[in-house]
Order: structure tokens, then sequence, then C-alpha cells
């Protein structure tokens, strides 16, 4: 019987052994299949962080951004209206600190023990933060944090495999850095999100404000086919009507060269600038045209890159900053802290 069985498998060795390779070849390809699964799905999760750093790294080096001096606090939240519109505010000035350009030191909660936190609290927080990072230089680049394999203990010899995984796992970063921005414009061209919109003001300029500014407003265009479409157009605010009941200016429109009959025309109309439409993704819409240029070359001046709307410089000298400021800066780092 012993000599049957033993025979038995020896003639079966072939294809048993033929069969086990197969399977250990199968659950290696379940496993590499699952680990590419959950790699792409972690680079999701990165392109997507990605792509929101790069419009707070954006928004940091632009007039929405609130630097220079602690002072500015006080100055823009007494701007803002509503309660709820100056703690999203200063959420988004603390998220341009940590989100976009990657420092986590600044990071706070939004509540403490279940209750929200108060505007004075995230204001002095935030005055904290623009006093500290005057000594910090700004990264070049958004924030970026690579998905990574987490490290584990070895029995053992490596296996070739696991050598040849480690190879493969690693990301490049230029090339990740390019594929979120081509999602970032991607969306953008779909109308989810934009930079101009995300780089205004985070509150409706007033009229004498924006004499000699250029601004953008949302106009409908009727295509030959019949189709109406929405389209932002650029121009000089040259005169403020103030004698009109209604916020009123007359722009001077800049030549639109993919329309017939406005290719060399430059022409100068009265437009309403309703608060209510400030910012807003509607017809009659309207907001600052923003230059986005600049971001691409570091080296120029803070005093070119600012749209002058009582935003102070954050090149202004360090010594300019009053003792009162000083005082309360060291307050709302310890109560913050």
């Amino acid at each position: 019987m012993r000599e049957c069985l033993l025979t038995a498998a020896i003639e079966d060795a072939p294809q048993t052994v033929s069969v086990n390779r197969e399977e250990l070849d199968n659950q290696r390809e379940a496993k590499r299949k699952k680990e590419e699964m959950i790699k792409k799905k972690s680079l999701g999760k990165a392109e997507e962080a990605l792509v929101e750093a790069s419009y707070y790294w954006d928004m940091y080096f632009s007039d929405v951004c609130w630097k220079g001096k602690q002072s500015i606090v006080k100055t823009m939240l007494a701007r803002l209206r509503s309660e709820s519109a100056k703690v999203e505010a200063l959420k988004e000035n603390i998220r341009m600190r940590v989100l976009g350009l990657g420092w986590k030191q600044f990071a706070i909660t939004w509540s403490q023990k279940g209750v929200r936190r108060s505007v004075d609290e995230l204001a002095m927080h935030l005055k904290m933060i623009i006093r500290k990072e005057r000594k910090l230089t700004p990264p070049t680049d958004p924030a970026l944090e690579m998905p990574k394999r987490a490290v584990l203990p070895i029995l053992g010899t490596a296996t070739k495999q696991l050598l040849e995984g480690k190879d493969t796992a690693k990301i490049d970063e230029k090339e990740f850095r390019e594929r979120a921005a081509e999602l970032q414009m991607q969306r953008e061209t779909r109308g989810e999100g934009s930079i101009f919109s995300e780089m205004q003001p985070l509150y409706c300029p007033e009229l004498d404000e924006l004499m000699d500014k250029r601004i953008d407003v949302l106009y409908s265009f009727q295509l030959d086919s019949g189709e109406k479409v929405l389209r932002w157009c650029q121009g000089k605010v040259i005169k403020i009507l103030m004698e009109k009941r209604k916020p009123t200016v007359v722009v001077r429109w800049d030549p639109m060269p993919d329309v017939d009959g406005k290719e060399n025309s430059i022409e100068e109309t009265q437009q309403e600038l309703p608060q209510r439409k400030w910012n807003k993704d509607v017809e009659g819409a309207w907001r600052l045209d923003i230059n986005v240029g600049f971001v691409e070359d570091s080296n120029v001046e803070e005093s070119e890159r600012n749209i002058d709307l009582g935003v102070e410089s954050e090149v202004e000298s360090e010594s300019s900053e009053s003792e009162s400021d000083e005082a309360g800066s060291s307050a709302s780092e310890s109560s913050s802290d």
C-alpha cells in the first residue's frame, strides 16, 4: 500500500508541482493587482491634495493673502460684515500657509472640545503666523506629500520580488507635479474651480478703490447656432459715477480678437457692479482682472504683484510694526498655542 502511494505520488509530481506553481503565480498576481490598486488610490488622493495645495500656494502670493503687518488682520476683518465671512477669511489665510506652503507648525483645529473657535481666537493665531513667517522662506513650489510604502521589518533575506518592488514603487516628483497641474487645468476647463476666482480679495472692493483698476465682467454671448454662452470680458475702470443710485462705473473694454466686429474695437460703456454679484459665476458677475503670470517668476517685485486695494506689502520693514501689535502678538501666541 505504501509503495503504491509513493509510486502514485512520483507519477503525479510534475503535475502537482505545475499546479502549485500556477497557484503561487496567481496569488502573486492578485497581490500585485491589490498593491497597484492601493497605489493608484493613494496617488489619486495625493494628486487631489496637490491641486488644493497649488490653489493655496498661488493665493499666498496674491492680494487675497493677508501678510506684512499684523494690523492687516484687524483692517481686513473690519471690511467683512458677517461673522461667518470673517471666520472663513481667517481659515483661508491659515490654509494658505499650512496647505499651500506646507508649514504644518501653524496648523490649528477649527474647534476645541466640540466648540467652534471664535473670530478672536483665529485672528490671534493668524497674527502669530504673520509675525513668525517673516523669518521663514516660502517654498518655490506648492507643498507636496508623496505617498510612501509603509516600512515594515524583514525576517530573513529579502526576495528579489521585494527588492524590485521597492524600485517600482518610487514615484518621479516632477512627473507627479505635471500630472497634478494637468488635472487642475482639466477641472478649470470644465468650470470646476478657477485660479482667477480663488485669488480674488475676500471682500467686495468699494467703488473708489476701483479707479484705474482692471476688472472682469461675465457677459452672455449668442453663438451662430443660437446657443448662449457666458464669457469673461476685461476692461479698465476709467470713471466712477457717484451720482448713480446703483454702483456704476465707466469701463474701457479690451478688444476681442476672436469676436467679429470686436477685433480692434475699444469701447467705453457704463457698467453696474452690484455687490451681490461680486466674484460669482452668473451673468453680470464681476471681479478683479488678476494677472496670475507672476507665480511663474519669483523674482517679480512685490509692488508689481499686488493689486493696490489697501493691502500692505509683505516687504514692509519689520521695524515699522507698532509696539502695540508686538504686545498683542505675544499674547496671541501664548493663547493660540
